[in-house]
């Protein structure tokens, strides 16, 4: 089980396969895919990942795809706006809050020392790969999104 070692998803070079954890809730599990998805065909930024798992969710007839996508897009600017958990769920309706805090106690429920070492080598990792932002390289996806009339594009480079 990848959680265990607090990670929910990776590519896996040997077999070209994106991989998710089955133990992982349902609502994040099409959004990890598709991020590791991307890491397989040769994209490498974990912003750009995110970004592009984004964009192809929600131009999906999938709401269940829809949902995974904006929830990654709430819980990340909720975090990037400094917000705290019970601030971000006051934000939100009610069946939103509640999904969000179902996503949280889930991972809460794996969570051990181990984490704290694998976040540490993940983000040391990124930044050997020339991400200097390391593990908050993943929320930097949003600058690649804009939103306009409701409409969606997304940039392939950052402006």
């Amino acid at each position: 089980m990848l959680i265990l070692i607090g990670i929910s998803g990776i590519f896996f070079p040997f077999t070209h396969e994106p991989l998710f954890d089955n133990a992982s809730p349902v609502i994040i599990r099409q959004f990890t895919y598709c991020h590791e998805y991307f890491h397989g065909v040769s994209v490498t930024g974990e912003d750009e990942c995110n970004a592009l798992a984004f964009y192809a969710l929600v131009r999906t007839d999938d709401s269940l795809a829809h949902i995974s996508a904006y929830l990654d897009v709430l819980r990340t600017s909720g975090y990037l706006l400094g917000l705290n958990k019970k601030e971000l769920i006051e934000k939100v309706g009610l069946n939103t809050g509640r999904l969000i805090e179902f996503i949280w106690k889930n991972s809460e429920k794996y969570k051990s020392w181990f984490h704290g070492v694998s976040q540490k080598s993940n983000d040391l990792y990124l930044k050997s790969l020339g991400s200097e932002e390391g593990v908050e390289s993943y929320n930097g996806y949003l600058e690649y999104l804009e939103v306009n009339d409701g409409e969606i594009t997304l940039f392939l480079k950052k402006e």
